[in-house]
């Protein structure tokens, strides 16, 4: 059983017809919307629907990093020690809805060596499992149809699809995603300075995940 508790400050600047919310909120709603899809999909028998909902909640795992990268280190930049990355994220998010917006994962191999002076290891640990779970996602966002020839006996089937990163998911790799998301960003605030001890205080912050407590 996961507790959500969600500090959030909202209200509606009418002159200009914007909410404003604390920086954590968008975060931990991605949190609170892994939260429902996991547990639709694990109520649901194995069908394509349940993988239907898999594939959603992959993609809303990579959402949920990027949108926590995106939110974290624009707050960082407001603080004196990263003021020098300023202008260079800024430029980098000012992209993000256009022809030349920068990808995720190029925005994880420049701003933590920039901003932070550490770079994110990608060949072991969670940063390994973390680009392994973008991997698939890019593969089912951006599925790219193969030509594939079918034969049995005597009869062949030409111009079929290779699918088998759909057909392949299972409800273990909707809780692998959902593990890996939280993992990553804990990894995140590790290098960006966090205390151990003060790590599930940080991710109560961002994810909204109550600490548990010890018995």
């Amino acid at each position: 059983m996961v507790f959500f508790h969600v500090f959030a400050l909202l209200y509606l600047l009418s002159e200009k017809g914007m909410t404003l919310s604390s920086p954590n909120r968008m975060v931990t709603r991605c949190f609170r919307s892994l939260e429902t899809l996991l547990g639709e999909i694990e109520a649901m028998e194995s069908s394509d629907l349940q993988k239907d909902k898999i594939s959603l909640l992959l993609i809303l795992a990579i959402n949920t990093v990027e949108t926590f990268i995106n939110v974290y280190f624009r707050v960082l930049i407001e603080q004196d020690q990263y003021s020098d990355s300023k202008e260079m994220v800024l430029s980098d998010l000012s992209h993000d809805n256009g022809s030349n917006a920068l990808g995720l994962k190029s925005k994880l191999n420049n701003w933590p060596p920039k901003v932070l002076k550490k770079s994110v290891n990608w060949s072991s640990g969670v940063g390994a499992e973390f680009d392994k779970l973008r991997e698939t996602r890019n593969k089912l966002m951006h599925f790219t149809s193969s030509h594939e020839t079918f034969s049995h006996g005597q009869v062949s089937v030409n111009g079929l699809t290779d699918t088998s990163v759909f057909d392949n998911l299972s409800v273990n790799d909707a809780f692998n995603a959902y593990h890996v998301t939280f993992g990553f960003i804990e990894y995140i605030l590790r290098i960006a300075g966090t205390d151990i001890e003060q790590l599930p205080h940080a991710m109560h912050h961002w994810a909204g995940i109550v600490p548990q407590m010890e018995p």
